[in-house]
């Protein structure tokens, strides 16, 4: 029985990357808000990161972190805190220079302010992992 809730986990996780991905090409912002919390609650179940290594999540939070509108970039945060429970996920954002996707949104001035606040949130995510720690200091 835990198998099978395992693979539901893992599924629903890939299908918000995957519908991630078709807001993201289609520039919905309202579709990749939804998409991200799809991908929020399922990574924060996941027992293991290899479906969101596989499906590219670094990568498309990264994207979606450069996204104009704060509910988007509110959005793509807290996605990462879910997904950085897991090292190679913090290694994977480092790795992909999501870290200068990031550092702009923490208290640039124009930046709404409940953006920097989970921007912050994120980068403690990230920075629990010694890659990700050097790339904030340099």
């Amino acid at each position: 029985m835990q198998s099978t809730a395992t693979s539901a986990v893992e599924s629903e996780a890939a299908d918000g990357l995957q519908r991630l991905r078709y807001f993201q090409h289609f520039s919905d912002a309202d579709g990749q808000v939804i998409a991200a919390g799809e991908l929020e609650r399922a990574a924060t179940r996941l027992l293991y990161d290899d479906v969101l290594l596989k499906e590219g999540a670094p990568r498309q939070l990264i994207l979606l972190l450069g996204h104009p509108r704060p509910d988007v970039q509110i959005a793509a945060c807290r996605a990462l805190v879910a997904c950085s429970r897991f090292p190679s996920i913090q290694q994977e954002f480092v790795a992909e220079n999501g870290v200068s996707a990031l550092v702009p949104l923490l208290g640039r001035s124009g930046v709404d302010p409940m953006v920097c606040v989970h921007a912050c949130l994120a980068t403690t995510a990230v920075a629990q992992h010694p890659e990700g720690q050097e790339a904030f200091t340099g």
